[in-house]
């Protein structure tokens, strides 16, 4: 990625959370960069997620937390594809659920 884009998603991401709500700006700082097939852990489930989806999908995204799961694919918002099963596990392909996760709430595995 390069600087000027790297910035641009940390002010969009800022933004789009209430950062009055004791989160660490910092955290939103140093974002790895990711290609397909990296593994990552879901660290925690977005804000957004918890204020906006239904009770069903913050479900699934609570059973991801703590999971190493692939990385799939990339929306133009630079979302990360995970394709997981009902008990938040890696699915072995696109048959069970695919979520959508910024960057900033995974960390990378090696």
């Amino acid at each position: 990625m390069n600087q000027s884009r790297d910035l641009d998603c940390r002010q969009r991401i800022v933004s789009s959370h209430d950062v009055t709500q004791s989160w660490d700006v910092n955290f939103f700082m140093a974002v790895p960069s990711f290609k397909i097939g990296d593994r990552v852990r879901v660290v925690l489930v977005p804000p957004m997620v918890e204020k906006e989806m239904p009770p069903e999908t913050i479900g699934l995204f609570e059973r991801c937390v703590g999971r190493v799961l692939r990385v799939d694919g990339f929306d133009e918002h630079g979302h990360l594809e995970l394709n997981v099963a009902n008990d938040g596990s890696q699915a072995p392909d696109y048959s069970q659920h695919t979520i959508w996760i910024e960057p900033e709430f995974v960390e990378k595995v090696a």
